[in-house]
């Protein structure tokens, strides 16, 4: 084995920031990918990670922000109008 790292979109979705914080959009993805609900999402806590607020306003706020981050083996990628999920396989 190379130890390389694979990922592979687990999630890909439009949405609308003006509609949904994307703190809330991430929790809900990740919750899908999870196969649980939002609220019965235990782990990955996205407030360990990084500072829901701050990353709603700079989405919200910025004409073209793109947001890019990992979360476990998660690597998130959000902007105003989409949401990418991979998933790193080792």
């Amino acid at each position: 084995m190379d130890g390389s790292v694979t990922s592979r979109v687990a999630l890909q979705r439009q949405y609308d920031c003006t509609e949904t914080p994307p703190s809330h959009a991430i929790v809900a993805a990740l919750a899908t990918i999870k196969n649980c609900s939002p609220a019965a999402l235990v782990e990955p806590r996205l407030s360990d990670h990084i500072d829901p607020d701050a990353l709603n306003q700079l989405v919200r706020d910025s004409e073209h922000a793109s947001v890019s981050f990992s979360i476990e083996r998660y690597q998130v990628q959000i902007d105003e109008s989409e949401l990418t999920i991979r998933l790193h396989d080792r």
